[in-house]
């Protein structure tokens, strides 16, 4: 596999789901999409706590998951204010 480590493997998969959120909604404003995605990235650690699926829960997942949602959010919304502000100008 390309990326080897697990927490590279969570965060690339965060920065996809955040990018396609704001693409999918654009007028959503970001503290949303950081409670929807920060609470799915719990969701999936919590499930995975569950001892009769063999796996395990793991904090450092979840925060891997909150630290690509938050940058890719800083990124969309920096593009969105310079777009916005290339339309007014």
């Amino acid at each position: 596999m390309l990326i080897e480590s697990d927490k590279s493997q969570h965060m690339l998969a965060f920065v996809v789901l955040t990018l396609l959120f704001f693409l999918a909604y654009p007028a959503v404003r970001w503290f949303w999409v950081l409670a929807a995605l920060a609470s799915l990235g719990a969701l999936i650690e919590f499930v995975q706590a569950v001892p009769t699926l063999h796996r395990d829960g793991d904090i450092g997942d979840w925060y891997a998951d909150l630290a690509a949602i938050a940058l890719t959010i800083a990124l969309c919304v920096a593009i969105r204010r310079f777009a916005r502000r290339e339309q007014a100008g």
